[in-house]
């Protein structure tokens, strides 16, 4: 897998300030895997921005996730907000929305810290 690709539209490129409020505003997100036979997999997850990093919740229960997790730890996680939406044409389906978004590539470990989990949980009721 190369490296995720650079940003076309560099103008649309938010700054890291805007990156992070739009992370901090969140709280479900999806996150992209490749399993050991190539598929990818994406699957919506709660999500909070905590200490620079990106925590989710998944079942503790051994499923799709963890095994493509365990197979290969890189990953993609997409989080947005959708915006106004506009007509542009003479139909009903001539339209489009704007949004903001935010994709994040990295690694994904799995969390065992009881704290750690403790900390996620109290956060996230908050947001929700």
């Amino acid at each position: 897998m190369s490296a995720p690709p650079q940003i076309r539209r560099q103008d649309l490129v938010m700054t890291p300030e805007r990156t992070i409020e739009a992370l901090e505003r969140g709280f479900c997100g999806r996150l992209s895997t490749i399993g050991a036979d190539g598929y990818p997999y994406c699957v919506p997850l709660l999500y909070i921005w905590m200490d620079g990093k990106i925590y989710m919740h998944n079942s503790g229960a051994r499923g799709h996730l963890r095994a493509n997790v365990e197979c290969e730890s890189r990953v993609c996680f997409e989080v947005d907000e959708p915006g106004q939406v506009y007509a542009y044409g003479r139909f009903e389906c001539d339209a489009s929305v704007s949004y903001r978004s935010v994709i994040a590539f990295g690694r994904a470990s799995i969390v065992e810290a009881a704290a750690t989990k403790q900390r996620f949980f109290r956060d996230v009721h908050g947001k929700v």
